[in-house]
C-alpha cells in the first residue's frame, strides 16, 4: 500500500510539473503562506471578539474541507481510464490482485496528502508567521495547527461521505439529506449559540481545553466517516455495458438559436458532461455545497454579530467568487490534444467554453441568491446583490481564463500564474467587499459605475485571453 502510494504522488507530481518547471510548482506553497501572512495581519487589526476569530478561522477550514472532499463522485472515473491518451496509476486495480476500494482509498489518501502540502500546511504556517509577528498567541500556534488541520478533515470526510451517497442512490442521499436538516431545524436553538459550537464541535473544542480526550473523539470522527465512505463506496459498474442516445443533433438544433457559431463545441461539452460518471453533480457539489456552507457561516454570524444586510451582500459577493469553479469542470472532461486535427480553432472552443460557463454560473447563482434574498425578505437589497454576483463572477472568470486558459485546473498550481491571479482579483475583490460593508444610503449610485468599469475590463480580459492562447496552444 505505501509504494503505491509513494507512486501516485509521484504521479499527481509529473501531472503538474509536465505543464510548468518544479521551482513553480514547489514555490506555489510559499506563495499560499504569503498571502495567509497577509490576510491575517489584516483581520488581526479589525475588532473581532476572539470567539469569533476561532469560529470564522476553523469555519473557513471546515468549508474547504467540504469542497475538496466529493472524492465519492470520481470514484468510478477514477478506477479507468479518464481520457484516451492518459491512464492512471488508480486504474492497476483491473490489473492487479488488489480490490478497487483498497486502490481508491489510496488514491484519496494520495489528494489530502496533496490538499495539505500545497494548501492547508503553508496557509496554517502564515498564521503562525502572524502570530509570532504580532507576538498574540504564540505558544497556542502548535495547538491551532493540530485543531484546524482536524477541521478540514472534518469537512472532507463529511463531503466524502454525501458524494458516496449521493452516487450510489439519490433515494439514499434524499433521506440523510432530510434527517440531517431536520435535526438542525428542531436543535437550532441550540447550535446558534456559539459557546455551544466551540463547547461540541471538537476541533475548536481541542483549541479551547487542550483535552487528550477531544483530541481522540477528533481523529476518530473523521476516520470513521471516511471508513463508512469506503465500505459504501460503489466502485464496480453494475452493468459494464452503457447505452447512450444521440442527443447531438436535436441539442445542437437548440443551442444553435442563441450561439450559432459554437453550438456544435457547446453541445458536445454539454453530452461530455452528461455522458460521465455523476458530471453534472460534481459541478453541483463543488459549487451548491460550498455555497451553502459558506451561508450558513454568514447567517449565523448575521444572527450574533453583523446586520442580515451586509451578510446578503458579502454571499452575493462569495457566489460570484465560487462560481468560477464551474469553468474547471467544464474543462475537466475535456483534453486539448483532442481537437489537434480537427478544423476548429482555439478562439471557437474558447468562445464555446465561455458561454457554457455564462450560462450554468449565472442561471445556477442567481437561483440560488433569489432564493436566498426572498427568504430573508429582503427584496430591497436584491438589485443590489445581484449586481455584485454578476459582476464578481464573470471579472473572476475572466481573470481565470486571461492567466490560466484552457487548463485552469493545473496551471492554477503554477506559482507565477497564482501570483498573476491573486494580483488581478484582490484589488477589484477587496474593493467590492468593502462596499458589502460599507453603511451607505446611495450604495446602488456607487455599485452601478463600478460594475459597469469592472465589466469592461472583463471583456478586455476575455478578448486578450482568446489572442494570447491562440498564439500559445497548437504549436
Amino acid at each position: 500500500m505505501l509504494t503505491l502510494l509513494k507512486n501516485m504522488l509521484k504521479e499527481e507530481f509529473r501531472i503538474h510539473t509536465a505543464m510548468f518547471s518544479k521551482w513553480l510548482f514547489f514555490i506555489f506553497p510559499l506563495i499560499i503562506t504569503l498571502a495567509s501572512v497577509l490576510i491575517s495581519i489584516s483581520i488581526s487589526t479589525i475588532d473581532i471578539p476572539t470567539q469569533y476569530l476561532i469560529l470564522l478561522a476553523h469555519g473557513a477550514f471546515l468549508f474547504y474541507g467540504l469542497s475538496v472532499g466529493s472524492f465519492g463522485l470520481n470514484a468510478k472515473d477514477a478506477l479507468k481510464i479518464r481520457l484516451g491518451n492518459i491512464s492512471f496509476l488508480a486504474y492497476s486495480s483491473k490489473i492487479l490482485p488488489i480490490s478497487p476500494k483498497k486502490v481508491f482509498m489510496i488514491f484519496a489518501i494520495k489528494d489530502i496528502l496533496f490538499y495539505l502540502a500545497f494548501t492547508i500546511i503553508p496557509v496554517i504556517i502564515g498564521i503562525a508567521i502572524t502570530s509570532l509577528i504580532i507576538n498574540i498567541y504564540t505558544e497556542l500556534i502548535p495547538i491551532l495547527f493540530v485543531s484546524l488541520t482536524l477541521s478540514f478533515l472534518y469537512g472532507l470526510s463529511l463531503s466524502f461521505l454525501i458524494s458516496v451517497l449521493y452516487s450510489r442512490s439519490r433515494q439514499e442521499f434524499l433521506i440523510a439529506s432530510s434527517i440531517l436538516t431536520l435535526a438542525l431545524i428542531i436543535t437550532k436553538n441550540i447550535w446558534l449559540n456559539p459557546e455551544t459550537i466551540i463547547s461540541y464541535f471538537h476541533p475548536i473544542a481541542y483549541f479551547t481545553t487542550q483535552s487528550t480526550q477531544t483530541l481522540g473523539y477528533s481523529l476518530i470522527t473523521p476516520l470513521i466517516l471516511f471508513a463508512i465512505s469506503i465500505f459504501l463506496l460503489e466502485t464496480d459498474e453494475k452493468n459494464t455495458h452503457r447505452d447512450a442516445k444521440d442527443l447531438f443533433k436535436n441539442l445542437e438544433k437548440q443551442i444553435s438559436k442563441r450561439f450559432q457559431k459554437t453550438s456544435s463545441i457547446i453541445s458536445k461539452d454539454i453530452i461530455d458532461m452528461h455522458r460521465s460518471i455523476a458530471g453534472f453533480s460534481k459541478i453541483i457539489f463543488s459549487f451548491i455545497i460550498p455555497i451553502s456552507i459558506v451561508w450558513f457561516m454568514l447567517w449565523f454570524i448575521s444572527e450574533t454579530l453583523v446586520p442580515i444586510k451586509y451578510s446578503i451582500l458579502t454571499f452575493a459577493l462569495i457566489i460570484g467568487i465560487v462560481s468560477t469553479s464551474i469553468y474547471n469542470w467544464l474543462n475537466e472532461f475535456d483534453s486539448l490534444e483532442n481537437y489537434r486535427f480537427l478544423p476548429v480553432s482555439i478562439k471557437n472552443i474558447m468562445d464555446a467554453k465561455i458561454n457554457l460557463y455564462l450560462l450554468i454560473s449565472l442561471i445556477s447563482s442567481s437561483i440560488i441568491l433569489l432564493t436566498i434574498v426572498l427568504s430573508m425578505n429582503k427584496i430591497n437589497l436584491i438589485f443590489d446583490a445581484f449586481i455584485i454576483m454578476i459582476t464578481s463572477s464573470i471579472y473572476v472568470f475572466s481573470v481565470l481564463i486571461y492567466v490560466a486558459g484552457l487548463t485552469p485546473n493545473i496551471a492554477i498550481y503554477d506559482a507565477k500564474i497564482f501570483v498573476k491571479y491573486l494580483a488581478y482579483n484582490l484589488p477589484v475583490l477587496v474593493t467590492l467587499y468593502v462596499i458589502t460593508l460599507a453603511d451607505l444610503d446611495n450604495t446602488t449610485m456607487i455599485l452601478l459605475p463600478l460594475s459597469l468599469f469592472i465589466l469592461y475590463i472583463a471583456s478586455k480580459n476575455i478578448s486578450k485571453a482568446k489572442k494570447i492562447w491562440t498564439d500559445k496552444y497548437f504549436k
